[in-house]
C-alpha cells in the first residue's frame, strides 16, 4: 500500500509541475490528482475506515 501511495503522489506532483503549461497538461494532473484521492479513499476503505 505504501509503495502505491508514494508511486501515485509523485505522478500527481510531477503532473502538477506541468499543469499549466497547457489545457491537456493541467487535465492530466486533475486525473492523477483524481487516482491519487480515490487509491487514498480505497486504502482507508479496506482499513476499516468510515466517511471522509
Amino acid at each position: 500500500m505504501e509503495n502505491g501511495i508514494r508511486e501515485r503522489y509523485h505522478e500527481a506532483q510531477r503532473a502538477r509541475a506541468m499543469a499549466d503549461q497547457s489545457g491537456d497538461k493541467g487535465r492530466a494532473f486533475v486525473a492523477d490528482y483524481v487516482n491519487y484521492i480515490h487509491y487514498i479513499e480505497g486504502v482507508h476503505g479496506a482499513a476499516g475506515g468510515q466517511g471522509h
